[in-house]
């Protein structure tokens, strides 16, 4: 069994809204469009993603200094 620490938390779409304060759509829009080249987990109907690659999304898609210096 993996150790509690080395475990990835899964985000909602919802808990990324609150973190970016872009919209649920231009989430889902852009994966349904293959635009948003963020991976996704689908569990039933709902749709995480594994918290590592939500912060690396942003660091590469984020021009601020700040994401860059890892100030999130």
């Amino acid at each position: 069994m993996a150790n509690a620490e080395n475990v990835d938390r899964l985000l909602s779409v919802k808990k990324m809204v609150e973190l970016t304060g872009l919209s649920e759509s231009f989430f889902r829009v852009g994966w349904c469009q293959g635009r948003l080249k963020l991976p996704f987990v689908k569990l039933g109907k709902a749709v995480r993603v594994k918290q590592s690659e939500y912060i690396k999304w942003l660091d590469e898609n984020s021009s601020g200094s700040a994401m860059k210096a890892g100030a999130y």
